[in-house]
């Protein structure tokens, strides 16, 4: 009976992870905005008590979110467990003096995941997006009071199915690693009009498939006052295909005419970066379950590379292409202390720049308070404010305009544990 109840419950659980998700966007995400293949934004908060730590997370996660994160942290939970998380987000862009810019984002996030306990491994599997696509951008100019418009719209992303394993090397020490099968797709549109001239629209799908891995390493020193971790993340290869449907208009006799439109489609092979996280928790003694959690993670976007046919009969790709981003390192740390047996509050800052030609660095803090329901269900609830500020109209542009950003997000997951 309890494995029947399990099973349903994963199942509404993965119907709730199915709701697409949009993200804390770059500006530009997506080819739409930036003309360049990079395949969205990553997405780093899977659960709310990671959002509430800053991110911080190859250290602190355990138990069925660690499947995301670091799966040697699977086996800090030794019981079967399942965790549920949902989110809603908004983000918003300006410019100060004209306020001619100005885009904003809802959205919901689900990831699902369930760990289970097999002697000295610990199995886990996992669904959630892990790139998204959404971005919206509106942008008006007036010539003699008459406005010219230019907008531009995209949704989807990539999502991963995560399988993942952890093993019980020593006492103290566990080890793991993932797979995730990535894939998804993204839609976009970008219209440009020309008040009474002209009117450009290119609508746009994309298709993503491919896998990635990754490997990690947990270990606890000092009684478990310390817990030290690790994390490599290799580079992987995307396929993105794509079509992009363009239509030009003309203003004449009081209406738009089409005059030209073209359907061309290709194929890319993107070769994403690798990347590693350090990672440290120290529990203080003498205090009631006071820990601080601390990530610093480096990602080597001078690698990215990319290989294109825009005809997808021709079996030979071109030329591989360099954007030339810059190397990132990002860095992530929490608070967390249980004011009683069953009741944390947290806290958590984190910086995270951008490898784009433009600096678009990124300032987070984050607060949440997580409880103990009862000794096998238990609930968290995050909060995050972001805020940067950059020149251009997306990180891609050389375009010298001041466009500041406030990002919020709220999250809520449960963990039940049978």
């Amino acid at each position: 009976m309890k494995f029947k109840i399990f099973l349903s419950v994963l199942w509404a659980s993965l119907l709730a992870g199915a709701v697409p998700a949009l993200p804390w966007s770059y500006p530009g995400s997506g080819i739409a905005a930036t003309g360049e293949p990079v395949p969205g934004d990553g997405i780093y908060h899977m659960d709310a008590r990671t959002l509430s730590l800053g991110g911080a997370s190859a250290a602190s996660a355990h138990g069925p979110y660690a499947v995301f994160y670091n799966p040697a942290g699977l086996g800090l939970v030794p019981r079967r467990a399942l965790a549920v998380s949902a989110g809603l987000g908004f983000a918003g862009e300006r410019v100060p003096d004209e306020r001619k810019y100005s885009s904003s984002h809802f959205f919901r996030a689900g990831p699902v995941s369930v760990i289970y306990p097999a002697g000295r491994f610990f199995l886990g599997v996992g669904y959630a997006r892990r790139r998204d696509m959404g971005y919206e951008y509106d942008y008006k100019s007036f010539t003699q009071g008459k406005a010219d418009t230019f907008r531009v719209e995209s949704s989807g992303g990539i999502n991963g199915i995560t399988l993942a394993c952890g093993l019980g090397v020593l006492r103290d020490l566990y080890a793991g690693v993932t797979v995730d099968l990535l894939t998804g797709s993204a839609s976009g549109e970008r219209s440009t009009v020309i008040y009474r001239s002209s009117r450009d629209i290119y609508e746009g799908e994309r298709d993503f498939s491919g896998t990635s891995f990754s490997l990690g390493a947990v270990y606890s020193l000092m009684e478990e006052r310390l817990i030290a971790a690790a994390v490599w993340n290799p580079g992987y290869t995307l396929r993105d295909e794509w079509s992009l449907e363009r239509s030009e208009y003309l203003w004449g006799a009081n209406n738009w005419t089409e005059s030209s439109s073209s359907e061309p489609e290709g194929q890319r092979d993107l070769s994403m970066p690798s990347g590693f996280t350090l990672s440290a928790q120290y529990n203080f003694p003498g205090l009631d379950r006071t820990m601080l959690t601390a990530d610093v993670s480096r990602r080597n976007w001078s690698s990215f590379r990319y290989r294109e046919k825009k005809d997808t009969s021709d079996p030979a790709y071109g030329e591989r292409i360099d954007p030339s981003y810059r190397d990132v390192t990002a860095f992530r740390a929490g608070l967390e202390h249980y004011i009683d047996f069953t009741t944390a509050l947290r806290a958590g800052f984190a910086y995270e720049p951008f490898y784009g030609d433009t600096g678009v660095d990124l300032v987070k803090f984050t607060a949440g308070v997580g409880v103990e329901l009862s000794r096998s269900f238990f609930l968290d609830i995050g909060l995050g404010y972001g805020m940067r500020t950059y020149y251009g109209d997306n990180p891609f542009s050389d375009d010298e305009q001041r466009v500041s950003e406030n990002i919020m997000r709220i999250m809520c997951s449960t963990e039940w544990h049978f």
